[in-house]
C-alpha cells in the first residue's frame, strides 16, 4: 500500500494537536484544582486570623475587668485590635493580607503579653499593699488598744494622784472661852459665859498635796442649826457654803496644828444653851467635824 507523504504529514500534524490539546486540558483542569485549593486555604487562613484577633480582643476585656489600673491602655489596644479585625473582614482573602495580619499579630501577641506581665506585676503589688494594709490595720488597732488601756491607767493614776493630793486633817476639836477684862481667856461650858469658841484641829503630812496657801473655812452650826458668827458665803460651781469664819494657812506638806476662834454674830450677842456642830472645810471639801455642849 503506498501512502501520500503529504496526507501522512496532516495526519501527525492532527495527532499532535489532539495530544497538545488533551494534554493542555489536563493541565488547565489541574491549575484550576490547585486555584481552587489555595483560594480555599486562604479563606481558611483568613478566618483563623480573625479568630486570633477575636481571642485577643476577649482577652483585653478579660484584663480590664481585672486591673482597673491599666484600663486606659488596654482600651486603646482593645480599639486598636478591633479596627485590624474590622479591617480584615472586608478584604480579599490573598496571601499578601494573610502575611501582613498575621505579622500584627505577632505584635499584639507580644503586646498583650506584655499586658499580661504588668497585670500579674500589678495583682502581685496590690496583694502585698492588701497585706501591709491588714498588717498596718492591725497593729494601729493592737496600737489602740494599748493607748486605751495606758489612758484607762493613766486617767486612774490622775484619779489616784488627785485623791492622795488632797489635804486631810484630823484631832477636831471645840472649846469655849470666857473673855476677862484683861484679855485672859478662861475655859467654859456655861453658855451664858461664853464670848468665843476656838475650833482646832491637825492638817496631816501629805508630800502628793500641792504646797501654799490654802483656804479653810469653819461653820458652826448652833442648837437650831442655825450658822452663827459673819454667816458669810462662798460659790463652789453649783455649791454655795455659807460659814462662820475663814482662816488662810501655808501648808507647806508637813504636819500644822490649827486654831480658829470665832465670836457670835452681832445678831445673836450671845451664846444659847445646847449642842454646836462644828465643820472645817478646806475650799469646798469636808475636812473633818467636832461638837461642843454649852449648858
Amino acid at each position: 500500500m503506498v501512502v501520500n507523504p503529504q496526507t501522512f504529514n496532516y495526519r501527525l500534524v492532527i495527532g499532535a494537536l489532539i495530544v497538545a490539546m488533551l494534554g493542555l486540558g489536563a493541565y488547565s483542569f489541574s491549575s484550576y484544582n490547585e486555584l481552587k485549593e489555595q483560594k480555599e486555604f486562604l479563606i481558611q487562613e483568613k478566618k483563623i486570623v480573625e479568630n486570633e484577633l477575636s481571642k485577643i480582643i476577649i482577652r483585653y476585656d478579660e484584663l480590664m475587668s481585672e486591673n482597673e489600673d491599666l484600663e486606659e491602655e488596654l482600651t486603646i489596644a482593645k480599639e486598636k485590635t478591633l479596627k485590624m479585625l474590622d479591617s480584615l473582614k472586608v478584604q480579599e482573602a490573598t496571601v499578601h493580607i494573610i502575611s501582613k495580619y498575621r505579622k500584627q499579630i505577632v505584635t499584639l501577641q507580644e503586646e498583650r503579653n506584655n499586658f499580661m506581665a504588668m497585670a500579674s506585676s500589678l495583682k502581685q503589688e496590690n496583694k502585698k499593699l492588701q497585706h501591709d494594709r491588714k498588717s498596718v490595720t492591725r497593729r494601729l488597732i493592737e496600737q489602740t488598744d494599748v493607748n486605751n488601756e495606758l489612758s484607762e491607767k493613766n486617767m486612774l493614776l490622775a484619779e489616784n494622784l488627785k485623791k492622795g493630793s488632797i489635804i486631810t486633817a484630823n484631832s477636831f476639836d471645840a472649846k469655849a472661852y470666857k473673855m476677862r477684862a484683861s484679855g485672859k481667856e478662861i475655859e467654859t461650858d456655861k453658855a451664858k459665859r461664853t464670848d468665843i469658841m476656838e475650833i482646832c484641829f491637825t492638817l496631816a503630812e501629805n508630800s502628793l498635796a500641792e504646797k501654799g496657801d490654802k483656804d479653810l473655812y469653819i461653820q458652826i452650826l448652833n442648837p437650831s442649826s442655825n450658822v452663827i458668827g459673819e454667816k458669810l458665803s462662798e460659790n463652789f460651781g453649783d455649791y454655795t457654803l455659807v460659814y462662820s469664819t475663814k482662816e488662810t494657812v501655808f501648808y507647806d506638806k508637813e504636819v500644822l496644828d490649827i486654831c480658829i476662834k470665832t465670836k457670835a454674830g452681832t445678831d445673836e450677842k450671845v451664846f444659847k444653851k445646847g449642842t454646836y456642830f462644828v465643820n472645817v472645810f478646806h475650799d469646798e471639801k469636808k475636812l473633818g467635824s467636832t461638837q461642843i455642849n454649852l449648858n
